[in-house]
């Protein structure tokens, strides 16, 4: 068992890898009142062509098919239901399946090594049949249509599809409605044992607990099944071309404010070669943190000229060579808004005063987060299915930061891809 120090955060993280595969960190917090695990397969919705176990060809599936596994894992053959398990024994447990992985998980103070045991047992034990896959689409259709009702995941979904021409991560996680409908239990049975190799996989431990009693604890476990022989997993992966699909998308909808979303794709492949993606991101967030964030001079101005009702929204998402930033909000003054987020890119320069700010706000959210079973273990868990490890000094990655580097950063908005997402008031809002 590896142990590895958090320095200056008074934690540390122990870790093994199984004779299976299957990789465990525990997150020990004496001063904490209850456990949290995630148990993660990275696999996820960008992920749409693949050789399946046991074959040779790239097959293509259809979009949403690693959220309808997330579902169906939680029916099993037995008919005990993993919600109600984990309820009885007092915590709360839920599952999410993202672009990059999907992740089944549980929180509580009480029976946690019981209910470690069955986190792993019931995501391990898939058990599809016509029936149940039938009946399940029924589900998820209803979820899908949900989702097609809500105007901010609306303008995400449209906004992924402007921004990506090939990635797989234009298309929403869900799937749409005929993709759904044309799940089989062969294709669910593919994907998962593709995927769900405990090779392919990762269990964080993170509370009061002790590191080796958890080693041991899923060492049994996992001894006690067998798992088909390893095979390489190979994901067919396009190009990404430096464009966009088109320049404006419009969408009516029952909204009472139109929604505007200005979107910009800026090539990174030349700033990597210089500084690794954590470091662009420190620098790029300092940047967008300071010129549209709650506390910026632009969203004041914007909201006392009645231009914004509320405030700027977005994300910054980095998708190989690429970064994605979108900047949205309400307005009834479009034209304003678009013109605003420009001029403001035009010249995203920060002082040092600025800089040195953002960097102490940022060690302080590293200390904050560490008295958080739930921060420490999400953020592990990201990193490691991000970059395929963990970061153990990030206070000393921030504090290493020079503001000289701010100018070189800042050229990347220089030249970008733009596009604009409308979701304007239909006929019967209006």
């Amino acid at each position: 068992m590896k142990k590895t120090e958090l320095p200056k955060l008074d934690l540390s993280v122990y870790e093994e890898t199984l004779e299976n595969g299957l990789k465990v960190y525990v997150i020990p917090n004496s001063y904490a009142k209850g456990v949290y695990a995630t148990f993660t397969v990275k696999y996820g919705g960008g992920i749409d062509e693949f050789v399946p176990y046991g074959e040779k060809e790239y097959v293509k599936f259809p979009h949403g098919i690693a959220h309808f596994l997330e579902h169906k894992l939680f029916e099993q053959e037995d008919g005990t239901d993993p919600m109600q398990f984990f309820s009885e024994r007092g915590a709360d447990c839920n599952a999410f399946t993202n672009s990059k992985c999907t992740c089944y998980l549980f929180s509580g103070s009480n029976a946690y090594k019981e209910n470690i045991r069955y986190l792993l047992d019931y995501v391990q034990a898939p058990y599809f049949t016509d029936e149940n896959v039938k009946k399940e689409k029924g589900i998820i259709v209803q979820e899908a249509k949900m989702y097609l009702d809500h105007p901010g995941r609306v303008m995400y979904y449209e906004t992924m599809e402007q921004l990506l021409v090939k990635d797989p991560n234009r298309y929403s996680t869900i799937g749409t409605i005929e993709e759904i409908n044309s799940i089989t239990k062969e294709q669910l049975y593919q994907c998962y044992y593709t995927f769900y190799h405990p090779s392919n996989m990762l269990l964080v431990i993170s509370g009061n607990v002790k590191p080796e009693e958890m080693i041991e604890l899923v060492k049994e476990n996992q001894n006690k099944k067998v798992f088909p022989k390893k095979e390489e997993i190979k994901v067919k992966k396009e190009k990404e071309p430096y464009q966009i699909t088109e320049k404006e998308v419009i969408k009516y909808m029952n909204v009472q404010i139109p929604k505007v979303s200005v979107n910009i794709k800026i090539n990174i492949k030349k700033l990597k070669e210089q500084f690794t993606e954590r470091e662009i991101n420190y620098y790029v967030s300092m940047m967008l943190g300071i010129h549209f964030s709650s506390l910026s001079l632009l969203q004041e101005r914007l909201e006392k000229e009645h231009i914004i009702n509320g405030g700027i929204g977005g994300m910054a998402e980095y998708i190989d060579d690429y970064l994605l930033v979108t900047f949205d909000a309400e307005t009834k003054e479009k034209d304003k808004f678009i013109e605003s987020i420009i001029e403001e890119l035009k010249d995203v320069s920060i002082t040092e005063e600025e800089f040195i700010r953002e960097q102490r706000v940022r060690i302080s959210s590293c200390y904050k987060a560490s008295d958080s079973i739930y921060s420490m273990n999400d953020t592990l868990r990201n990193q490691i299915v991000k970059y395929g490890t963990f970061f153990p000094n990030t206070i000393s990655e921030i504090k290493n930061l020079k503001y000289e580097n701010i100018s070189i950063v800042k050229k990347i908005f220089d030249d970008y891809k733009m596009g604009i997402v409308l979701i304007l008031p239909n006929e019967k809002t209006m």
